[in-house]
C-alpha cells in the first residue's frame, strides 16, 4: 500500500510545518522536535526516527520538516518520522532497444528497412518522424537528443564556430518535423607525414565545410547516445515497500520499552528476543541511531516504522526474516537486470549484422547523394580522383591546387588552427597534395529547413551473417592419431543407445569407454558389450525424477533447469556457444543423505574397471582465493545448449549456485547479511542506488546530497566468506561420498586440479587420480570436464573440420569426451579421432 503524508491538523499544530518566530533552525532534527516544536507523547503517542542527530536542515527551505527532507507517516500507534522521498524503478525503467543501438547502427536499420522512395527523400530534403510510421518512426525519434537545443552563430577560422545567442529547445510538438538527412561526401587527407612507426596525415570531411570565415549557420553539436549501462532510478515520493511480514500478526502485539536513542540492529534484537518472530537487521544499517519520545510502541509498529525510515522492507528467507532494502534481493536484481540487458544487447547485435547486410544487398547507399547545395563542391570531382577506401596510403593523392574552392578553403582553415604536426616528417612528395576517399555523413534539419552540422556515418558493412560451411568448400578429414589406449566418453541413460555406441567403438579397435549414466541398466549394458567401463559419477546432478527438498538455486533462485529455458537465451545468430545445466542436489539438503544412497546405489556389484568422480563442487562452491575471487566456471559446455554464452560472460553468478535457504538462513544469523544481496564487487552496473543500503559511496540524486548518511557498506570479506561457507558445505559432503564409495571394491579415482587448467582457450583438462592420494588440506578443485576432452563447439560442419589440432600432452587417464556431442554427430567424431580398426 502507497502511504500519503500523514497530516491532521491537530498533529501539524504541534509540530509545525511551516517557519516559526525563530530566524534560525534548529541544528538538526533532535533538536527540532525537542526544542523548536517539543512532541508531546503522552498527547500523541510515541514517535520515532532515524539518525535524528545527523539530519541537518536545508537552509533553502523555510523552517518545518520540509527543511529536514522529512514527512510523519503513521506505523499503527506510532509516528515516524520518515524520508520525504525515495529512489524507486520498475523494470520499465530499463532501456528501450532502441536506447541500446548508436546512432549509426538506427541510421543503418533505416536504410536497411525504408522504401527506394523514402530513401531518396532522406538524401535529399531529409525525412521527418511525421512521414513515417511504427519502428521506423520511433527508431527516427530515438536518434533526436533530449531536447533538440541550437543557436545561430557563424563560421571562425580558428575556433569553428561562435555565437552570441543562447541555446534554444525545439518545442516538443515540433520534434516530429524534425528531418534526418544522410548525404555523401569525400575524407580529405592533406599534410602526409612520415612517423617513428609509420605514416599518417590530418583528416577531414567535406561534409564539415559550412562556408567560409563569417557564414551564418545553425549549431547544434549534440546527437543521440548509447545507453550508458547503469540506472539512477526515479525519485519519488516516500511509500511503503512490500514486504514479506504482515504489521497486524498477532506475534507482533508484545510491547517493547522505548529507554532512548539506540542501534538499529539492538532494537531489531530486542524485538526478536520478546516476539520470538526470527527477524535481524541488514548490516548495512545496524549502526544507525534510533531515536524515540515516548515510553513503549508496539514492536509491530516499531518494525513498520524502520521500514518506513530507511525506505526499506521485510524479507522472509525460509523461516527467518529480515529487515532490508526489498524482497529483491540487490545482487539478484543486478543479476536479473544484467542478464535482461545482456540478452536485449546479444539480440541488437544479431539485428545489426541482418541489417547491415540487407543495407549491402539492397544498395541502398548507392541511393544517396551529395548535399544541396554542395558547399565543399565535391560533387563536380571526377571519379578517378578519388580512392577506393583499401588503396594504398601512397597511392591516390591529387594536386590540392586542382580542386574545387571549397575544398581548398576547407584545408587553409584546418591548417591554420591546427598545431604542428607530432614531430612527425613531412614526405615531399605528397607535399601540395590530397588524397580523397568516399564518405558518408548525416544531420538534422530543423523544422524551418535550416541544417545543423554533419557527423560521420560508420556502419559496420563488413559484418555477414554466419552461414554453415558446404561440403564442398571443407577441409580434408585428417585423422588425429590418437594413441592405443585413449577412451572415449559418453553420456547416455538410454541402454539401446549405449549399446550402439559400445558397438562403433569396438569398430575401431576402442576397449575403453567413460560412462556417465544415471541408469543401472545403462551401465551394464556397456558392461555386458565387453568394453572396459569407468563409470563418471557427477555426485550433486539430480538423478532421473528426483526431486530435493531444498534443491540448488542460483542468486536470482532460478534451478539449473529453470535456467535452461531462459527465454530468447539463444538470440546470437553470429555465435554457438552455449551452456546447460542440470538440476543438482546442495551439499546442504536434509535429503542429501538419500540422495547420495541412490548415487551409491548406481555402482553395479560387478563389471567395472573404476569409478571416476568429476565436477566435485558444483558451480559457485568454489575454492575462494586470497583475492576474494574463485577459480572455476560452470561445467558442462556443450553445443545446442540452452543458455547462450554471452549470457554467462555478462553475468557470472547466473550459473553459480549455492543460494540455498539453508545456506542463506545460517548466512543471515551470523553476519546480518543475505548473500542474494553480495556482489563480488561494489555497486556496478544496473541497480540504482538504494538509500541506506548502498555499498558503494552513496552518490545522492536528491537536491543537497547531505541528507542521507553513507552507511559502512557490505565489508568486501563478506563476499569471501560467503565463498568459504559453500567451499566448507560441499567438502564435507563430498568426503561422505566418497568414503562410501570406497566401501564398493571398485577403484575409485577422483579429479585433482588447483587451479583448472585451460588449453588453448577452448579445451578443458582435468585429471584424475587415485582418492586414495588427496589429502584433506588438498580438496579436489573446480574441475570440468573428461581428460582432453574434444570440445564439440570446435566443429566448423558436419565433415569434421575442427578449428583447433587435438593437443597431443596428455596426461593421466586419457578420455575423449563426446558425452555433449549429439548422437548424430558421434560417427563424426569417431571417423576423426580413430582410424578404423581394420586398417591400424
Amino acid at each position: 500500500m502507497r502511504l500519503t503524508k500523514f497530516c491532521p491538523a491537530m498533529f501539524l499544530a504541534v509540530l509545525g510545518a511551516t517557519a516559526p518566530s525563530q530566524t534560525a533552525p534548529a541544528k538538526n532534527l533532535h533538536d527540532y522536535i525537542t526544542k523548536v516544536k517539543p512532541w508531546d507523547a503522552v498527547a500523541s503517542g510515541p514517535l520515532m526516527a532515524v539518525e535524528w542527530d545527523s539530519v541537518n536542515p536545508d537552509d533553502g527551505v523555510p523552517l518545518g520538516l520540509a527543511a529536514y527532507e522529512r514527512k510523519p507517516f503513521k506505523a499503527g500507534g506510532l509516528t515516524v518520522l520518515a524520508p520525504d522521498r525515495t529512489i524507486d524503478f520498475t523494470d520499465d525503467d530499463l532501456p528501450s532497444a532502441y536506447d541500446m543501438l548508436t546512432t549509426d547502427e538506427k541510421i543503418g536499420f533505416l536504410l536497411a528497412t525504408l522504401s527506394p522512395s523514402d530513401l531518396q527523400k532522406m538524401s535529399a530534403r531529409g525525412i521527418s518522424a511525421n512521414e513515417l510510421r511504427g519502428e521506423q518512426r520511433a527508431a527516427l525519434l530515438s536518434i533526436l537528443p533530449k531536447p533538440v537545443m541550437y543557436m545561430q552563430g557563424q563560421i571562425e577560422k580558428i575556433h569553428g564556430f561562435s555565437s552570441r545567442e543562447m541555446p534554444k529547445p525545439v518545442p516538443d510538438d515540433q520534434l516530429g518535423n524534425v528531418r534526418l538527412q544522410v548525404s555523401r561526401g569525400l575524407s580529405i587527407l592533406y599534410s602526409a607525414v612520415n612517423e617513428g612507426n609509420g605514416v599518417s596525415a590530418s583528416n577531414l570531411n567535406s561534409l564539415d565545410y559550412r562556408g567560409p570565415s563569417g557564414t551564418t549557420v545553425v549549431h547544434s553539436g549534440m546527437m543521440g547516445r548509447r545507453f550508458a549501462g547503469a540506472l539512477s532510478g526515479r525519485v519519488v515520493d516516500n511509500f511503503e515497500r512490500k514486504g514479506d511480514l504482515a504489521w497486524t500478526d498477532p506475534r507482533l502485539d508484545a510491547q517493547i520499552d522505548l529507554t532512548g536513542p539506540t542501534q538499529l540492529g539492538a532494537l531489531v534484537t530486542l524485538v526478536r528476543r520478546q516476539t520470538g518472530v526470527e527477524i535481524y537487521a541488514d548490516a548495512r544499517i545496524c549502526d544507525l541511531v534510533v531515536g524515540f519520545i515516548g515510553a513503549h510502541a508496539r514492536a509491530g509498529d516499531i518494525l513498520h516504522g524502520l521500514c518506513l525510515a530507511v525506505t526499506g522492507a521485510i524479507r522472509r528467507v525460509g523461516s527467518i526474516y529480515l529487515l532490508t532494502w526489498s524482497k529483491d534481493g540487490e545482487a539478484s536484481r543486478e543479476v536479473r537486470l544484467t542478464a535482461r540487458k545482456a540478452l536485449a544487447d546479444a539480440q541488437i547485435r544479431g539485428n545489426v549484422i541482418q541489417w547491415m547486410a540487407s543495407v549491402s544487398s539492397r544498395r541502398a547507399l548507392d541511393s544517396v547523394g551529395f548535399p544541396e547545395p554542395d558547399l565543399a563542391g565535391v560533387q563536380g570531382i571526377s571519379s578517378d580522383r578519388v580512392s577506393s577506401d583499401t588503396s594504398e596510403f601512397h597511392s591516390g593523392w591529387v594536386e590540392l591546387s586542382a580542386l574545387p574552392d571549397g575544398v581548398r578553403e576547407l584545408v587553409k582553415m584546418d591548417s591554420e588552427a591546427r598545431t604542428v604536426n607530432r614531430g612527425g616528417v613531412p614526405i615531399d612528395s605528397l607535399q601540395g597534395k590530397v588524397r580523397l576517399t568516399p564518405t558518408y555523413g548525416y544531420r538534422l534539419m530543423l523544422p524551418d529547413g535550416r541544417p545543423l552540422e554533419f557527423h560521420p556515418l560508420q556502419l559496420p558493412l563488413h559484418q555477414q551473417v554466419n552461414v554453415p560451411k558446404s561440403a564442398g568448400t571443407s577441409k580434408p578429414l585428417e585423422f588425429a592419431k590418437m594413441p592405443a589406449g585413449s577412451a572415449v566418453g559418453l553420456r547416455s541413460d538410454e541402454p539401446g543407445v549405449v549399446a550402439d555406441f559400445c558397438e562403433k567403438l569396438k569398430s575401431y579397435g576402442i576397449s575403453e569407454m567413460w560412462l556417465e549414466s544415471r541408469r543401472r541398466t545403462a551401465i551394464q549394458s556397456a558392461i555386458d558389450a565387453g568394453i572396459k567401463v569407468d563409470l563418471v559419477i557427477r555426485p550433486w546432478r539430480l538423478l532421473p525424477g528426483e526431486r530435493c527438498p531444498d534443491i540448488d538455486r542460483n542468486v536470482v533462485g532460478q534451478t539449473g533447469s529453470q535456467l535452461n529455458v531462459v527465454p530468447e537465451a539463444r538470440c546470437d545468430p553470429s555465435s554457438k556457444e552455449t551452456w546447460s545445466f542440470g538440476d543438482s542436489c546442495s551439499p546442504t539438503d536434509v535429503g542429501l543423505t538419500e540422495h547420495l544412497r541412490r548415487v551409491i546405489d548406481l555402482v553395479p556389484p560387478k563389471g567395472l574397471n573404476r569409478i571416476v568422480v568429476l565436477d566435485a563442487m558444483p558451480p559457485g562452491y568454489r575454492e575462494p582465493l586470497a583475492s576474494g575471487m574463485f577459480v572455476g566456471a560452470p561445467s558442462s559446455f556443450v553445443i545446442e545448449g540452452p543458455v547462450h554464452a554471452s549470457l554467462m560472460q555478462a553475468t557470472p553468478l547466473l550459473g553459480e549456485f549455492g543460494y540455498t535457504l539453508a545456506l542463506r538462513i545460517g548466512f543471515i544469523r551470523k553476519h546480518g547479511m543475505d548473500p542474494i544481496d553480495l556482489l563480488q564487487t561494489n555497486r556496478v552496473g544496473l541497480c540504482p542506488p538504494a538509500p541506506f543500503f548502498d555499498r558503494a559511496p552513496f552518490r545522492n540524486p536528491f537536491e543537497g546530497g547531505y541528507f542521507y548518511p553513507n552507511t559502512s557498506g557490505t565489508p568486501p570479506s563478506l563476499f569471501h566468506e560467503w565463498l568459504t561457507v559453500r567451499y566448507e558445505a560441499v567438502k564435507i559432503a563430498y568426503r561422505s561420498l566418497m568414503d562410501a564409495l570406497t566401501g564398493t571394491a571398485v577403484p575409485l579415482y577422483a579429479e585433482y586440479q588447483v587451479p583448472p587448467k585451460y588449453m588453448m582457450g577452448s579445451y578443458r583438462s582435468v585429471s584424475v587420480i587415485p582418492y586414495q592420494a588427496v589429502q584433506p588440506e588438498k580438496f579436489p578443485s573446480a574441475g570440468s570436464v573428461l581428460d582432453q576432452t574434444i570440445n564439440s563447439l570446435n566443429a566448423e560442419d558436419e565433415q569434421g573440420a575442427l578449428n583447433y589440432p587435438i593437443p597431443q600432452d596428455f596426461q593421466i587417464a586419457r578420455c575423449f569426451d563426446l558425452g555433449d556431442v549429439p548422437v548424430r554427430r558421434v560417427p563424426t567424431y569417431l571417423r576423426y579421432l580413430f582410424r578404423p580398426a581394420a586398417t591400424k
